[in-house]
């Protein structure tokens, strides 16, 4: 089979070949990099349990910790999944990659940005902590987000037509 059909079968063999093969050094390497760091980190904080110099309370960390890998795992991951898979479907395709970019730097931003625009922390007798206005920057940074995610989607989409025109513009006998 040539055409279409053969490069459908050579992408969905090349796919197949990739979730299948084994982590390269790079990936173990930086494993065992950011395990030892880890490791590195909760030895420290062991050692100095109840000198005083680090006072560890442990039941907040690892509540922390859990609930952080909790919301993930049923909150975060299934809402970007989802709002990846809902944005396939995006037309013309030019919009897909500006459009995701967008949404997960605005997303991360926000979730950064949430305790400082919250104001948790500020106290009235230490006007230094969170002294700006944090909502204001919040908002200049998502305008530059998407105004950037805007220019890359017009220069994607400038020379390109998958498609997706209105019908006036289709030739005749497309269906």
């Amino acid at each position: 089979m040539t055409g279409a059909g053969q490069r459908t079968n050579d992408v969905a063999t090349d796919l197949d070949t990739r979730v299948e093969a084994v982590p390269g050094w790079l990936f173990w390497g930086l494993t065992v990099l950011g395990a030892l760091v880890g490791g590195f980190g909760l030895y420290g904080m062991w050692l100095h349990r109840g000198t005083g110099i680090l006072d560890v309370r442990w039941r907040p960390i690892l509540t922390w910790v859990v609930g952080a890998i909790v919301a993930h795992d049923l909150v975060f991951a299934p809402l970007a999944l989802a709002a990846g898979r809902g944005l396939r479907w995006v037309r013309p395709r030019a919009l897909r990659a500006p459009l995701q970019t967008g949404l997960a730097l605005s997303a991360l931003v926000t979730l950064l940005a949430f305790p400082l625009v919250r104001g948790y922390g500020v106290r009235a007798g230490d006007p230094s902590r969170l002294p700006l206005h944090y909502g204001v920057g919040y908002l200049v940074l998502l305008g530059v987000i998407w105004v950037g995610c805007a220019g890359w989607a017009w220069y994607r989409g400038r020379d390109r037509d998958d498609g997706a025109g209105s019908a006036a513009t289709r030739p005749t006998g497309r269906s």
